[in-house]
Order: C-alpha cells, then sequence, then structure tokens
C-alpha cells in the first residue's frame, strides 16, 4: 500500500507538495479509518456448516466495508453485501432492524401473563404505553424514533408478513380442542411468528413447546402441508 500510495502521490505534484512527510500521513489515514463504522451481513447455511466469506487481496472476510456520508447502517449494510457477493439484504436487513421491539413485545406479554395476572394491584396498559416506557429509557434507541405511534404502525404491517406456525391438538373422540388464551383475553391454537433460520416445522416445534409445554418433534412431518396426509398431522391428546 505505502509503494502504490508513494507512486499516485508523485504523479500528482500538488498533492505531493503538501506531504512532507508520507509514512506518517498514511498511518494517520490507518488511524482515521479506524473511526469509520464498518457494516455488512454474515451469511450462514441452515445446517451451520457453511458461511459465505469474500476474498481479498490479503485476507478472507465477511461481506462489509465502511459507510459513507448520508449512509445509515441498514442502507450502507445493504449496499455493500450487494456489491461484493451480489445478494439483496434489503428484506433481511430490515427485518433485523426491529429486533429489539419483538423482545419488548415479549417482555410486555410476560409483564401481564406472569407480574398482573398474579398481581392485580399492578398497572396494566397497552402496547402502545409499554413500548413508549421502554423506549424512553433506551436514548439511543429513542433518539432515533421521531414518531412513535406510526413507527408502530410500520412494525406492526411488517409483522404481517413474518409466517406463523403451530399445532391443533384434538381429542381422540373429537369433542375437545387444546387452545391458548392470550395476554389480550383471545384464544387461540398454540402457534407463533417464525424466526430468522428456522424452517415451518422447526417453528412449530419450538412455539408449541413454548406455549403448552409439549414436544412435538417426532410427531410433526416435513411434509405436513400434502393434503392426503393432513389426517396423519393431527396431533391427538387424551
Amino acid at each position: 500500500m505505502e509503494e502504490f500510495a508513494k507512486t499516485m502521490f508523485m504523479a500528482i505534484p500538488s498533492v505531493c507538495n503538501e506531504i512532507e512527510n508520507l509514512p506518517a500521513f498514511l498511518r494517520e489515514c490507518r488511524e482515521y479509518k479506524l473511526t469509520i463504522p464498518t457494516y455488512g451481513a454474515i451469511f450462514i447455511s441452515q445446517d451451520n456448516s457453511h458461511v459465505l466469506m469474500v476474498q481479498r487481496y490479503s485476507k478472507l472476510e465477511f461481506p462489509r466495508g465502511k459507510m459513507k456520508s448520508g449512509e445509515n447502517p441498514e442502507e450502507y449494510a445493504v449496499r455493500e453485501v450487494f456489491e461484493e457477493v451480489g445478494l439483496d439484504t434489503s428484506d433481511l436487513i430490515k427485518s433485523d432492524g426491529y429486533t429489539w421491539l419483538f423482545q419488548i413485545e415479549l417482555a410486555f406479554e410476560n409483564y401481564l401473563d406472569h407480574h398482573v395476572a398474579k398481581t392485580p394491584s399492578l398497572p396494566s396498559c397497552r402496547m402502545e404505553e409499554f413500548v413508549k416506557i421502554m423506549v424512553m429509557a433506551i436514548p439511543s434507541v429513542c433518539n432515533e424514533i421521531e414518531n412513535l405511534p406510526a413507527f408502530l404502525r410500520e412494525w406492526r404491517k411488517y409483522k404481517l408478513t413474518i409466517p406463523t406456525y403451530g399445532a391443533i391438538f384434538i381429542s381422540q373422540n373429537n369433542s375437545h380442542v387444546l387452545m391458548v388464551q392470550r395476554y389480550s383475553g383471545n384464544w387461540s391454537f398454540p402457534r407463533g411468528k417464525m424466526e430468522s433460520r428456522e424452517n415451518p416445522e422447526e417453528c412449530a416445534v419450538r412455539e408449541v413447546f413454548e406455549e403448552v409445554g409439549l414436544d412435538i418433534s417426532d410427531l410433526i412431518m416435513s411434509d405436513g402441508y400434502s393434503e392426503n396426509k393432513r389426517e396423519e398431522n393431527i396431533l391427538h391428546y387424551e
């Protein structure tokens, strides 16, 4: 790098005359580069056996790069990944941007189910109010959200795009079905949203175990969508 930079600078007299000590100047440049944030993505195969790397002129790295002026981290990560490996991660990057809000939602459900339910004297609230309290306690997040109600509306629209999987439990005589009562008072089958890098079967197994404590990993079938095997995929309980 030093030799290449020296050759280039020597070809530009106006620049060369302003640099008295090229090695010192390059050291300052490297120190400055360290202050520029780097963003990209890590791609891992579903079985966790492979990871996507990019070969630089000197080493292998994840697809990433230095952020330019005027870009936010998500925009830069999307652009760098597309430029380096030709993959469009705009939808994936956007979904990851809501991860913290999903965690707050879990905390909200836990608060209502395990605290308010056991201690009625505790104040009950709506999701919006709970999120506002949590966000206000995180200055770095609060400063990035100018309009919290609008942000929550966008998040709810995004949630509708995430597939939901679970299971239906029917008694052997078809007289009873297992339902879960949500914190809102509504009843539904044990189910939930699919997480990143999960397949439908894994999501169904995880959600059912989390909600009703039943392990259906040996019962659920990978081709559970087939019409001719629908009856075989109904889970019975006594």
